[in-house]
């Protein structure tokens, strides 16, 4: 697709593949299940519990938000 990194975010919900993400560069969110909800996710750029709704707002286990409570396109664009 000849994109650059800085471009792209990836949306991951384990420690693996997180781990492959962050070896290609790639800004990572990750959302936690019952599976996965204590694995490392150091070097992620937000850890949420699920991507929100506007009467949902979703809960920030790590990173800044911005004082966001949803994930929406212009939320992915000031990541």
């Amino acid at each position: 697709m000849n994109i650059e990194a800085t471009n792209c975010i990836v949306f991951e919900d384990s420690h693996h593949d997180l781990q492959a993400a962050l070896q290609t560069g790639l800004k990572t969110i990750v959302t936690i299940n019952d599976y996965t909800r204590h694995q490392d996710f150091t070097g992620s750029n937000l850890v949420l519990n699920h991507l929100g709704e506007p009467e949902k707002p979703f809960t920030v286990i790590s990173g800044d938000t911005k004082g966001q409570t949803y994930l929406d396109i212009n939320f992915i664009n000031i990541l």
